[in-house]
């Protein structure tokens, strides 16, 4: 497992860096045109009061002096850096005065509608306001043209463009250092967890390795925990499959010593009653081997089948029907009983074989532990959501503390060792329970083991909740 934490953390630093810079850029410019729009139109209203202001008093001088000529009004009127100029309504200039700006339209002063600006050209970057007005004079109307350079206007766009600049600068440059950190954090446990994937590539079997990572992520933290949960199960499994082949392989040495010392005896001169003693040891170690390796292969099945559909809808009554002389002959020692289910429409879902497997093995552990002069019972309880088919037999009690290893391969309990029950049978059946989606239920005191399996029962629902005794019985003897 090898991430590429270095194309990771490359790409993020340049896309959040770009993203910011573009960012940045654009803020930048937003301000900075909003700040001259506004400014500008500030200069545009005070133009417009100003040539309105111009009007009523070339208006009034007009009327109180009809002979005087205009050009010495608009003289006085052209204070500071205002150009203004009067024209007649047909475009002929009458007078002006004032500094000509560096710029007008292209059409003429006298085709300018209303109030505008222009913009400066690049020896001369202030822009220019200007308005046009109409002014009755006598019996005539001339035109006035008010024009004003926006000079503390382009002092403070250029001081503004030059913070703006600064500020974008700064915003950049400490927007990059954190990116950078706060991509090396989220980089750093991406790095840890790819060191931890190529130690655990390198030595599979070395259990003390785990990720140790505290981030303020959580995506990254999740991450981690559940990279510690895989590294627990493969640990956990690979402890298992260890124990496992340990167990099975002491369980084969047992059997594999006798039959090795039996043959070399019979290889050597001995009595007929000692080559029958011998050969009879063979057979039955030669048994118990067969056994432990159905047993090994039914446990080898049973983990393939997790997660697998195995559902089959089965009816009970008829299952036990063709089943039950079978079951017989796996309860050897021992009489059977059947209590089957009142409803014979009673259905579970489960896979006929799996179940078939599980309950001999139940069987067999009934058999092999119930009291003597005892019987084996096979019953089958009907609830009103579900159907539990049960094995009891009258035997010694199963203490608590037993009841929470029956599971555990190998596991024997108090029983004496015996190399025809070597501790998977339990084992496998838990598997097989797992595997149908079932559950157990498992009661036991002095004189009396019970084990059920509860399924979910499907079909036409059960008559009634006490059919556990009022079912169809059958027994069958010890042969």
């Amino acid at each position: 497992m090898r991430l590429p934490t270095r194309r990771i953390s490359t790409a993020l630093m340049w896309a959040i860096g770009i993203v910011l810079v573009v960012s940045s850029i654009g803020a930048g410019i937003f301000v900075y045109q909003l700040a001259r729009g506004t400014l500008i139109r500030q200069g545009q209203h005070e133009v417009v009061t100003i040539a309105s202001a111009m009007q009523t008093r070339l208006t009034a001088e007009a009327k109180a002096h009809p002979t005087r000529t205009p050009i010495e009004d608009l003289g006085d009127m052209a204070t500071g850096q205002r150009y203004v100029l009067l024209t007649t309504s047909a475009g002929q200039p009458i007078a002006s005065s004032g500094s000509l700006p560096p710029i007008s339209p292209q059409q003429g002063w006298n085709q300018i509608s209303g109030t505008g600006w222009i913009n400066g050209t690049p020896d001369h970057s202030v822009p220019f306001v200007f308005t046009k007005t109409p002014v009755p004079i006598g019996n005539h109307t001339d035109l006035l043209v008010v024009v004003a350079p926006l000079y503390r206007t382009a002092a403070l766009l250029g001081i503004l463009k030059s913070a703006l600049l600064a500020g974008d600068a700064m915003l950049i440059i400490s927007g990059l250092l954190a990116v950078i950190v706060i991509v090396r954090q989220f980089i750093g446990p991406l790095k840890d967890l790819e060191n931890s994937a190529q130690r655990i590539a390198r030595s599979p079997h070395q259990t003390d390795d785990r990720l140790a990572v505290t981030t303020r992520f959580g995506e990254i933290q999740s991450l981690v925990d559940s990279f510690n949960r895989m590294l627990d199960k493969i640990f956990s499994a690979q402890e298992r499959e260890r124990e496992f082949l340990s167990n099975a392989a002491h369980a084969l040495r047992t059997p594999l010593q006798v039959l090795t010392g039996y043959a070399h005896a019979l290889t050597q001169w001995t009595a007929p009653g000692d080559r029958d003693a011998a050969i009879a040891a063979i057979v039955r170690e030669t048994r118990a081997m067969k056994i432990l390796t159905d047993r090994l292969l039914e446990l080898s099945r049973t983990t393939q089948l997790e997660g697998s559909s195995l559902e089959k809808p089965i009816a009970l009554a008829a299952f036990f029907d063709d089943k039950l002389p079978d079951f017989r002959d796996v309860c050897m020692h021992h009489a059977l009983e059947y209590i089957g289910p009142y409803d014979a429409n009673a259905t579970i879902k489960a896979d006929p074989l799996l179940l078939e497997s599980l309950l001999r093995i139940l069987l067999e552990n009934a058999d092999q532990y119930g009291s003597p002069e005892t019987s084996v019972t096979l019953r089958v309880v009907c609830a009103t959501t579900n159907i539990t088919v049960q094995v009891e037999n009258l035997g010694p009690e199963i203490s608590a503390a037993e009841q929470s290893h029956l599971f555990e391969r190998f596991y024997r309990g108090r029983q004496p060792a015996s190399s025809e029950h070597v501790g998977l049978g339990l084992s496998i059946a838990d598997a097989l329970v797992s595997a149908m989606e079932a559950r157990w239920t498992i009661q036991s005191q002095a004189g009396k083991t019970l084990f059920g399996i509860t399924f979910a029962g499907v079909g036409r629902p059960p008559l009634a909740a006490s059919s556990q005794s009022a079912g169809e019985t059958k027994a069958f003897p010890i042969p």
